[in-house]
C-alpha cells in the first residue's frame, strides 16, 4: 500500500480481504489504503468505497466498524484519547448510509492506532 501510495498519491487504493478482518483492515488503513473491501460486500458498498476518498473520507462497513469497536472495548486497559472519543461520538450520532459509515480518514486512523494520538 505504501509503495502504491508513493507511485499514485491521488488514486483511491482499496484492499480486498476474504471477510471482516480487523487485523488486515487496520494494517491496510494505517498503511494508507483508502478503504478495505471484502467478499460478500454489495456492489453499491464497493462503489461508495471508491468515491469516499474523493471527499477525504473512508467508507467502513457496519460489520467492520462493529468488529473494530468490539476489539477496542474488549481491551481491559483501553484509555481513549480525545480524538478516539471524538470518533466514537461521530459514529454514535452520524446518519448511516445503508449499511456503511462514511468517516473522516484522520479520525478513523486516530481510532485504529494503539498509541494515543493527540
Amino acid at each position: 500500500v505504501r509503495r502504491l501510495r508513493a507511485q499514485a498519491p491521488d488514486a483511491p487504493i482499496l484492499v480486498l480481504g476474504l471477510g471482516v478482518d480487523t487485523k488486515g483492515a487496520r494494517a491496510a488503513l494505517l498503511a494508507g489504503a483508502d478503504g478495505f473491501i471484502y467478499l460478500g460486500m454489495q456492489t453499491t458498498q464497493i462503489i461508495h468505497a471508491l468515491s469516499a476518498p474523493l471527499k477525504g473520507d473512508t467508507l467502513v462497513s457496519r460489520e467492520l466498524l462493529e468488529a473494530f469497536l468490539v476489539e477496542k472495548v474488549s481491551q481491559v486497559d483501553t484509555v481513549l484519547t480525545p480524538r478516539q472519543r471524538e470518533f466514537l461520538e461521530l459514529v454514535a450520532t452520524s446518519p448511516i448510509s445503508g449499511r456503511d459509515y462514511v468517516l473522516p480518514r484522520e479520525l478513523l486512523e486516530a481510532f485504529l492506532r494503539d498509541a494515543p494520538v493527540a
